[in-house]
């Protein structure tokens, strides 16, 4: 008997995980599956595992894309009928894509901002003696001499009536002011005025300077209009409140589409699909939206300054393609005639558009609260 031929010894007498004795061939355990090795944990050993694992998954993970791209609806249909070997999770698919896709807009953001730092377009200056700006000054005097004299008693009028009308409409705006706060000196738009005048008081010492009780309702609308006041005074505010929201997006998403599921499920009520066959479908189209989202991206990391030109042209033939995308995967998926898919197709989207906005309305709201 050859070599190649010969019974694999087992390296333990019985499995570590569960204990079952071995034969003396076993490679992996017959009730538990574990692989049969030795119980110390080398280096080598190790980083061999990792890769194994890694480059099993990524054979399955392109394995599942491919289709998934350019043959839509067919990996739902695969899957649902019991073909599931050959692709990964949809669930799995899902999470891998959209993690990728945030983590891909952060980066997107760093890099932008890199950029602005390491900028080096600085112009340069001329240099200018002394004595030429000298002549300059003394040029423009003599060409406007007369302009200035004829000019110099209308001018003085016209600044004093200005002056005299900004008085008076500062003075009228500060009445308006403390006629607004003696009126409503609670209100959240009187405490974001106060607090962008007074930016650095405490909650407790602005409520009295307002005269206002000191509850809890008062202190969280206060905090909540300090939070307001910086956001809309401040561009880095915008910024930051902006990274919070994407970042709570895909939290979001993962909510909405169970919810978008159960309306597949109405919509196709005639057809034979369990629900969770319809979230396995949406699964795979969301994964294609980030999919189409990741290479806006990608566009946009290697190719920044062209995108800067064109950015609006790619980012529509994008969604363009995700669009009929969805009809044909809805039309292969659910095997239904043109215009029924169509019908569905428009109704789908109005209702995912009206999901979405009020999704990102409450997403807002929470973000402001939680902020």
């Amino acid at each position: 008997m050859s070599k190649k031929n010969q019974p694999t010894k087992s390296n333990e007498p019985n499995c570590l995980n569960c204990g079952y004795e071995f034969e003396g061939h076993e490679l992996f355990c017959p009730v538990c599956g574990q692989k049969n090795k030795d119980k110390r944990i080398t280096f080598g050993s190790f980083v061999k595992e990792v890769f194994a694992g890694f480059f099993s998954w990524d054979a399955k993970f392109w394995r599942t894309l491919r289709p998934l791209l350019f043959s839509p609806g067919k990996v739902s249909k695969d899957y649902i009928e019991g073909k599931r070997i050959k692709y990964s999770n949809p669930f799995r698919f899902y999470l891998t894509t959209s993690v990728l896709f945030f983590l891909l807009i952060g980066l997107n953001n760093t890099i932008k901002e890199y950029r602005k730092l390491s900028s080096t377009d600085v112009k340069t200056e001329k240099k200018v003696t002394v004595k030429q700006v000298s002549d300059s000054i003394k040029k423009e005097i003599e060409t406007n001499k007369k302009q200035y004299i004829n000019a110099g008693i209308g001018s003085f009028k016209e600044g004093l009536q200005a002056g005299m009308r900004e008085s008076m409409q500062d003075e009228i705006k500060g009445a308006t002011y403390t006629a607004d706060s003696i009126k409503k000196p609670d209100s959240f738009d009187s405490f974001i005025k106060f607090n962008t005048k007074n930016p650095k008081l405490s909650i407790d010492e602005a409520l009295d300077s307002l005269n206002v009780e000191k509850n809890f309702g008062n202190r969280l609308k206060y905090s909540k209009a300090k939070t307001f006041a910086s956001i809309i005074n401040d561009g880095d505010g915008v910024k930051s409140f902006i990274d919070n929201l994407v970042s709570k997006t895909s939290v979001a998403l993962f909510i909405l589409l169970p919810i978008f599921a159960l309306f597949f499920k109405l919509i196709y009520i005639r057809r034979k699909f369990t629900y969770v066959e319809h979230l396995v479908f949406i699964f795979h189209i969301q994964t294609v939206f980030f999919i189409v989202f990741i290479l806006f991206v990608l566009f946009d990391i290697t190719m920044h300054k062209q995108m800067e030109v064109n950015g609006s042209t790619v980012i529509s033939t994008l969604i363009f393609a995700f669009m009929i995308y969805l009809f044909i995967a809805m039309k292969r998926f659910y095997k239904q005639g043109f215009l029924k898919t169509l019908i569905k197709y428009f109704f789908v989207n109005f209702t995912f558009m009206m999901l979405a906005s009020l999704g990102m309305s409450v997403l807002t709201v929470i973000t402001f609260m939680l902020n």
